[in-house]
């Protein structure tokens, strides 16, 4: 019987958060079965367009992928992360993509920011902004784009902050300098949420690190996962 594959297990070789033990269990687990390499591939490649801010959009309509993996390859969060954007290696190999005008000007996006969407019908107003370092610039960037865009258009906006990596050390209550902006940010701005990878979380906490989040952060069980979902539901991804 082959063995089941937990969607969580393939989020937390995505996000890059496995210890060396589980990686290495996986990586056998993908030479014995193609069709887990198939998906881990897919899933990776999504990542790296994502990491670069390299626009998404549908292929065409045969180009999407039939999943041919077993039921346990089959959770919806890895069916959403490979069929969200009609994905196939195929398609990938082959640049049967293309690059995706976003419908909007996104008003007060400084230059070098590539905003990406899965479709042409993407909302302006819902745009989720990914951290994966945690390096002062870096963050303090993305604190203070965070407040310009959700200052805009009478807060009607909705803005998303997704950290993971070292990002996550702007939201750890134990070791962050931002303590006091982020609780000023969210208390002047409703439209404006914080959100934090569980697989960075488990990664440290398996280092023997204890991870304490500000109170105004809310955790989801993969960074990449919350990401396609917010591109599936129309939000506008920008990598900070």
């Amino acid at each position: 019987m082959n063995e089941p594959i937990s969607h969580e297990l393939l989020g937390a070789y995505v996000d890059g958060e496995l210890a060396s033990a589980e990686r290495e269990h996986l990586l056998w687990l993908m030479q014995q079965d193609p069709a887990i390499k198939a998906s881990v591939c897919e899933l990776r490649t999504l990542k790296e367009m994502l990491r670069t801010s390299y626009p998404i959009t549908q292929p065409h309509a045969q180009g999407r992928l039939r999943l041919q993996t077993r039921a346990g390859l089959r959770q919806a969060w890895v069916a959403g992360l490979i069929l969200a954007g009609g994905l196939g290696l195929g398609w990938i190999a082959n640049d049967h993509f293309h690059r995706l005008s976003v419908p909007a000007r996104i008003e007060g996006l400084p230059a070098g920011l590539q905003p990406v969407s899965l479709n042409r019908r993407a909302d302006p107003d819902k745009l989720v902004l990914h951290v994966d370092s945690g390096e002062t610039a870096v963050i303090d960037r993305a604190l203070t784009l965070a407040e310009q865009l959700a200052a805009q258009s009478a807060g009607r906006r909705q803005v998303e902050i997704v950290v993971h990596s070292a990002g996550l050390d702007m939201l750890r209550a134990d070791v962050t300098p931002y303590r006091e902006r982020i609780h000023r940010l969210a208390r002047r701005h409703a439209n404006l949420s914080f959100v934090a990878c569980g697989n960075t979380i488990a990664r440290l906490q398996r280092e023997g690190k204890t991870v304490v989040l500000l109170p105004e952060t809310k955790q989801v069980d993969s960074a990449v996962g919350e990401i396609v979902h917010r591109l599936q539901q129309g939000w506008i991804y920008i990598k900070v």
